[in-house]
């Protein structure tokens, strides 16, 4: 099951987290809590976690932004997608996508976003498989000065 992420949950999605980036330390317990709720409150975005059997086995962030163009029809971008590593490719990710990306059908978004820094064939395939296509435009990024992202070019 799909749901939005309650503060219960951040120790799970924290954990997860350490999957998706296991070299950087994770935010401290008291300031994790305060992001949290701040992105809770929040309209538009959510952080969604995947639950099998009551556990929690994959998460990912759902931003949907009100937009001016394309007859006012919101648009989307999802980040911060991680299944845990003991569950992999048993369809958890591919459910976990398909489900954020319906989300964002039924707000009415026209498209959604993602990107990965994941550089494997088989996580762009994973993608692709969810209907994703890495075809249709460019992405450019920006970091801010001074840090440091693995896999960013300087």
């Amino acid at each position: 099951m799909l749901r939005a992420a309650t503060l219960a949950d951040l120790p799970a999605v924290q954990r997860l987290y350490g999957v998706l980036h296991p070299d950087e330390p994770p935010v401290a317990p008291a300031e994790a809590r305060r992001i949290l709720q701040r992105i809770l409150d929040t309209p538009g975005t959510d952080v969604l976690v995947l639950e099998d059997d009551g556990a929690v086995v994959a998460t990912a962030c759902l931003v949907v932004v009100p937009n001016l163009s394309r007859g006012g029809r919101p648009w989307a971008v999802v980040e911060n997608v991680a299944v845990d590593a003991t569950v992999q490719r048993r369809g958890h990710g591919r459910r976990l996508v398909g489900d954020v990306l319906q989300r964002a059908w039924d707000a009415g978004c026209y498209k959604v976003m993602l990107q990965t820094a994941a550089t494997g064939e088989d996580v762009h395939t994973f993608y692709r498989a969810c209907g994703l296509t890495s075809r249709t435009k460019t992405a450019f990024m920006a970091y801010a000065p001074g840090l440091s992202v693995v896999g960013a070019a300087s």
